[in-house]
């Protein structure tokens, strides 16, 4: 291979790292930021197809009892039900540990400063990440992926098939989130949408991959060929 095909077989190759996804999903002691802590954290990197490239940590990380104690009655009783707070408990795994961990596995599998922060109402678990694992957060693109904000857009403009997606069942834990987003990829109809990046691919189909024309509301934005919403943002 010439230097110069090695050169552009590398440029590609970089290219493509920069579009890559890092799917995140937290479970917590609650949703103040002022006295709520993490307490698990999945992580899987994508690329922009959806298609799983990496599968990170799955860590649950020790709490105080006192920390526990604490929770609302929500999260004492569906934490207590998943068996996540006596795991915690029992967990050697610290914050610092698990910041160190996801932070090590998306060093390996992106670029830093160009991949974003993707998951389901991920703006919650940004700011907990913000806090909590800054350095983790450093290494990331400063926008993030919200497939909430896919749903509601769905929802908005095509509501026959926001009604034919598969209603998500929570299960409060982050386990078993790679095996998920692959199943919901390959068989959208049939999936058991169970973690926030399951959504994706079911709505990503909705909304990208018809293949009657769509014409976004504002009438300014259309296609008729395999649709690709392509809006340009001012930022």
């Amino acid at each position: 291979m010439s230097t110069i095909s090695k050169v552009m077989s590398s440029s590609e190759s970089d290219a493509g790292m920069s579009q890559r996804m890092v799917w995140v999903d937290l479970e917590m002691t609650g949703l103040d930021i002022e006295r709520d802590q993490i307490i698990e954290m999945a992580c899987i990197i994508t690329d922009s197809d959806l298609n799983i490239l990496a599968e990170g940590p799955n860590l649950i990380i020790n709490q105080s009892s006192e920390l526990l104690d604490r929770m609302s009655d929500w999260c004492k009783e569906h934490h207590g039900q998943s068996g996540l707070t006596q795991a915690v408990r029992d967990s050697k795994v610290s914050l610092l540990q698990a910041e160190y961990e996801f932070l090590s596995f998306i060093r390996q599998h992106t670029p830093p400063g160009h991949c974003p922060l993707a998951g389901n109402s991920v703006h919650a678990d940004k700011k907990f990440l913000d806090k909590y694992m800054p350095q983790f957060m450093h290494h990331l693109h400063y926008r993030i992926i919200d497939v909430s904000t896919i749903k509601e857009l769905c929802r908005r403009w095509f509501p026959e098939e926001y009604m034919l997606a598969p209603q998500k069942k929570a299960s409060h834990r982050c386990a078993g989130a790679g095996k998920h987003l692959k199943h919901a990829g390959q068989r959208l109809s049939r999936t058991r949408v169970v973690h926030p990046w399951s959504s994706s691919p079911t709505y990503q189909h909705f909304i990208v991959g018809r293949q009657d024309r769509i014409v976004v509301p504002s009438q300014k934005y259309k296609q008729t060929h395999r649709d690709i919403i392509n809006i340009q943002w001012s930022n």
